[in-house]
């Protein structure tokens, strides 16, 4: 994986232009066509001005070229037709040459290292996020060229060593899996320490060696005995023994459902809603009776004054409703219980024809403490 800049006769601008376009090394130009690659080189520069002319199509032939191992198609011959060839150099000479030039090629080469080989790595990779590449657009829109972005080490072949750093998690979230690196292992060179760190707005005084991770001992907490279940969590979906000795699951005494969080607002929130109901037709009577009384005082003159109790009652049960009733919701699914809504309810839900919903409900959770949610059909139970 040889870089661009081993290719004879490119500068540094239209190597950043390349790496701008995706191109990061010369493998990746070996099945390139010229004319499409110009295009892209032509859509990288508009966006992000890195060169001030584009290289020509003749030129950019020649990078694939030499980038496949050919000579460019361009280069000149030496020579006319009368030059006689050089003699041909004698066999030991040229082994020596060949010799020498593999020499100086194996001490020109890096000590390339494969980390994806070390176990304790690749431990530690999956325990890391994840580097999402950033697409060249994006960067343009930020202001940020491509040179101003760190080339991350490739792991299976990368020269010299690194070093690798993890957030630490608990205890907890590592049963099971194998440790990270021993301590005292051979991860030295930093890539892109605290400036890129803080370019990418990553807190360095949270980041902590795999040492450090290992020294901090988290305990979870201890289990329950194998067959005890915590009394108040049985509590909630099933009633005490108590509560329905002596009574028939089938019937509608046989207090059920899910325990409601709120039962003392349930019971009063129900009586108000029961009370209003049969407020609002008395006050109404009450009302007219009254009316009619003093407006014909000699036929009417039967009528009590203290009917003017029920349209009293009425507004100090009006308040109560409005701070009381509407807040007694279904334990499941949250919905409130006593405001009248025009959708479907559910088939469970409890309903008298001609009374609708709310009243049947709210006498059910008078008389038989539980009810069912009238949107969501889930039984609840306002005693333990």
């Amino acid at each position: 994986m040889a870089a661009l800049k081993t290719i004879s006769g490119i500068s540094a601008a239209e190597i950043e232009l390349l790496e701008a376009a995706g191109y990061l090394e010369t493998s990746h130009l070996e099945p390139v066509n010229a004319g499409q690659l110009l295009t892209e080189l032509e859509k990288a520069n508009a966006m992000l001005k890195i060169v001030e002319k584009l290289p020509t199509k003749r030129r950019i032939e020649g990078w694939i070229d030499r980038a496949n191992g050919r000579k460019p198609a361009g280069a000149k011959k030496t020579g006319g037709k009368n030059r006689k060839e050089p003699e041909e150099a004698p066999a030991e000479a040229a082994e020596e040459v060949v010799a020498d030039q593999i020499a100086s090629d194996e001490e020109a080469k890096p000590d390339w290292v494969d980390y994806e080989a070390v176990d304790e790595v690749l431990d530690m990779i999956s325990r890391s996020p994840l580097a999402v590449p950033l697409p060249a657009e994006q960067l343009a829109e930020q202001g940020i060229a491509p040179s101003a972005i760190l080339v991350a080490p490739v792991l299976n072949r990368a020269a010299g060593d690194l070093e690798i750093r993890v957030t630490a998690r608990s205890r907890r979230a590592e049963v099971g899996r194998p440790r990270g690196l021993t301590q005292g292992a051979p991860l030295s060179k930093m890539i892109g320490e605290a400036e890129a760190n803080k370019r990418r707005g990553i807190d360095t005084s949270r980041v902590r060696s795999m040492t450090e991770a290992d020294e901090d001992d988290i305990e979870a907490p201890a289990p329950l005995p194998r067959g005890e279940v915590d009394e108040r969590l049985k509590l909630l979906t099933t009633a005490r023994e108590s509560t329905n000795r002596g009574r028939s699951r089938d019937s509608r005494f046989f207090i059920r459902g899910v325990l409601h969080d709120r039962p003392w607002l349930v019971i009063f929130g129900s009586l108000v809603v029961l009370l209003i109901t049969l407020d609002v037709p008395l006050a109404v009577i009450g009302s007219i009776l009254l009316v009619l009384s003093e407006q014909m005082p000699d036929p009417m003159g039967w009528v009590p004054k203290w009917l003017l109790v029920f349209p009293a009652l009425l507004a100090v049960l009006g308040v109560l409703y409005m701070t009381v009733s509407v807040r007694v919701k279904c334990r499941v699914c949250g919905q409130r219980e006593y405001v009248p809504r025009h959708c479907r309810k559910h088939v469970k839900a409890h309903h008298v024809p001609g009374l609708g919903h709310i009243l049947p409900l709210a006498a059910h959770v008078l008389l038989f403490k539980w009810f069912h949610c009238t949107f969501c059909g889930t039984a609840v139970r306002i005693k333990e």
